[in-house]
């Protein structure tokens, strides 16, 4: 009986310390929790967490670590919230001692952006009837452009073309430039050469945005809208009491650029002055030894001003524009002799002139009055280069070319504008008158 109850009180004995052993290592026991992204399912580090323990209120504020996961000690049913910039707030109630994988819905911040092309009046880019694309300062910047070329040539539908005497020209869709309107601030812009528009003489140094509007846009710009619009809007400084931008640009292919920007405001009165030189020495990829160059040297010179009004219901607004460009295109040596060459200089300008007013009447009617002016000129000059004396000579004749074009647009919009109304009016007039004249036009 003895040796029974010994036998029993090992077991006993044994019994008691397995259940102690458990006992210690379910209330040493921890729960992992991982956090994750909802989509990528990729895990998010360093997000915030909080235990708070039901009954006791205890809390305790831990912070994910490199592969999203945090240790939780408390023993009884708790309370997790989770947060992380860019995702929802994550809370629920969970049970001690188990792992969870929670996943972490993103959360996106539109803003209302307000666009102005395929419309008469500014909208909201939800509710415009077109698929209006922004691109904005922040793209063009990653992109590191200087003009449109730069930003629209890895677009999706849009093709860029280079000349090296012409510039960059566009297709959008397959259909040439001649059918794609470019604007600037609404103002369609002249000039055009070989049908296109130089995409390296609109510059983007003081562009906020640009919007574009694939297909046919003839209803509202005309019929060289057939592909789209391409609307590019300028910065307005509307909150800097003062504010200085200088921007400078290198490549090892010859390129130096260098541009800035003044803008100040006082009171009701804006004022902004900018300018910028660009200039390329006509290498490329390359190199080439003929004097001929495949691509050929140019220098632009940019500058830009507005003044604005604003006060109470009104502003008025005074726009104006300047960009001067020069290209050298050298010609080879002349057979048999080779003392001479031709060189041709192609001089472009373009000088926009804008004044706009706009008045809000009563709660939704408002006035919008808009005047521009747009002049280009184009320019060719050839000289007889002389090796051995190192001159050139001006010829005259045929071989010298001039191209001029004069643009007016004169608006004016009147109608009411409220979203919570079911039914809006606008009414208004729309002018332009364009001339041109050059060597290739009837009767110049």
């Amino acid at each position: 009986m003895l040796l029974f109850k010994k036998k029993n009180l090992k077991k006993i004995i044994l019994f008691t310390v397995f259940q102690l052993l458990g006992i210690t290592y379910i209330i040493g026991q921890e729960s992992k929790i991982t956090i994750i992204d909802s989509k990528s399912k990729e895990p998010i580090p360093f997000a915030h967490v909080c235990f708070e323990e039901l009954g006791t209120n205890k809390k305790n504020y831990l912070v994910s670590d490199k592969d999203g996961s945090v240790q939780n000690t408390i023993t009884n049913r708790f309370i997790i919230a989770i947060s992380y910039v860019g995702y929802k707030n994550y809370i629920d109630t969970l049970q001690p001692k188990k792992n969870y994988e929670i996943a972490l819905i993103p959360q996106v911040f539109d803003l209302d952006q307000v666009i102005v092309t395929a419309s008469f009046t500014p909208q909201k880019a939800d509710k415009s009837i077109y698929n209006v694309k922004v691109i904005d300062s922040r793209k063009i910047e990653l992109k590191a452009a200087n003009n449109l070329a730069d930003v629209l040539k890895d677009e999706v539908n849009f093709q860029v073309t280079y000349d090296p005497a012409l510039g960059s020209g566009l297709k959008l869709k397959g259909l040439s430039g001649n059918n794609v309107k470019i604007l600037i601030d609404g103002v369609p812009v002249i000039g055009r050469m070989g049908g296109n528009i130089d995409l390296n003489q609109l510059n983007l140094y003081n562009v906020d945005h640009v919007e574009v509007v694939e297909g046919p846009m003839s209803v509202v710009y005309g019929s060289n809208a057939l592909a789209g619009a391409i609307n590019i809007i300028t910065k307005e400084n509307l909150h800097s009491n003062f504010n200085v931008t200088v921007n400078t640009y290198y490549e090892n292919k010859g390129t130096y650029n260098v541009d800035g920007i003044v803008a100040f405001k006082k009171k009701n009165h804006s004022y902004s002055f900018s300018g910028g030189r660009k200039f390329f020495g006509g290498v490329y990829l390359d190199v080439d030894t003929n004097r001929s160059q495949s691509w050929k040297p140019k220098e632009q010179y940019n500058a830009d001003f507005y003044y604005t009004y604003k006060k109470n219901d009104y502003k008025i607004k005074y726009q104006a524009s300047f960009m001067n460009e020069r290209l050298l295109d050298k010609g080879d040596q002349l057979p048999y002799t080779y003392q001479t060459a031709f060189d041709s200089w192609f001089y472009s300008r373009r000088l926009n002139n804008r004044v706009e007013y706009h008045q809000k009447l009563k709660s939704d009617l408002f006035l919008n009055v808009s005047l521009s002016h747009a002049f280009y000129r184009r320019e060719k000059q050839t000289y007889v280069k002389d090796f051995i004396d190192n001159t050139s000579e001006h010829v005259n004749g045929t071989v010298n070319d001039t191209t001029l074009s004069n643009a007016f647009a004169y608006k004016v919009l009147f109608g009411n504008q409220n979203d919570k109304k079911k039914i809006n009016f606008l009414t208004g007039l729309d002018l332009n008158y364009e001339t041109a004249s050059g060597k290739r036009i009837l009767n110049k």
